[in-house]
């Protein structure tokens, strides 16, 4: 039987080497894919992206409905508790 925290640190760890395994074919494949100036290309496309995520976390977690909040207390930080 396998322990349930190695399943899910293996799920986490088999995402990230999959990715290093990615980039490393591309490093292979095209001369230009490690070099800086693709990499802040891609810092700069994948920053809207994260723009946006930081944005709706901010809404779902601040601007609930109070009543929702109070229906559903887990969803509520407990900092705004009454």
């Amino acid at each position: 039987m396998i322990p349930k925290a190695l399943i899910h640190h293996g799920r986490q760890l088999g995402t990230f080497l999959g990715l290093i395994f990615l980039c490393l074919i591309l490093w292979i494949l095209t001369p230009y894919f490690l070099t800086v100036s693709n990499l802040l290309n891609i810092l700069e496309q994948s920053s809207i992206n994260a723009t946006i995520a930081v944005g709706m976390t901010f809404v779902t977690v601040w601007f609930l409905p109070v009543h929702f909040r109070r229906e559903c207390p887990f969803l509520s930080p407990c900092w705004l508790e009454c």
